[in-house]
């Protein structure tokens, strides 16, 4: 269990809870929307052979990094991550139980953030001081970049 800490400091043995939500609250990284869809296509050519097409796209709309995004303190350029979509093309040529494919994942190469932290609000990452002035570090989190590929399928 946890013990909530209440008094004046020190605190020993019980946690000090901030940033906690409310009733209304959206929760921290949760997009309002995600949509996802997909479409494919095969073609048939001689011998029973197959040319597959296959697209998808997925979208995630902003989020907030808190629980109070309306809170004095937050600034969206702070604390919302914006939106994205990402898109994949497939295509190959299979017959029965086998295929090979040629893909691309986040083909207009997007740079989804699905994560943000800083030394303020997190223990592993320390501040760095430039001409004087300490700034907070910032981690971020962000979908895979885009990737070519190849894969293969077969049944034994």
């Amino acid at each position: 269990p946890i013990y909530l800490c209440t008094g004046s400091p020190p605190y020993v043995g019980c946690a000090v809870l901030t940033g906690i939500g409310k009733k209304g609250n959206t929760v921290p990284y949760s997009s309002k929307w995600t949509m996802q869809g997909s479409a494919e296509y095969v073609m048939p050519v001689g011998n029973d052979f197959e040319i597959l097409y296959h697209a998808d796209i997925s979208y995630r709309s902003a989020s907030w990094t808190v629980y109070d995004h309306t809170a004095a303190n937050v600034t969206p350029a702070g604390m919302r991550l914006p939106g994205f979509a990402s898109t994949g093309l497939r295509v190959g040529l299979q017959k029965g139980d086998w295929g090979i494919y040629a893909f691309v994942n986040n083909l207009f190469d997007v740079t989804g953030i699905t994560q943000k932290s800083t030394s303020a609000t997190s223990s592993t990452l320390l501040p760095f001081k430039y001409n004087g002035t300490n700034y907070p570090s910032v981690y971020v989190t962000s979908i895979a970049p885009r990737v070519f590929g190849l894969s293969a399928r077969t049944k034994f």
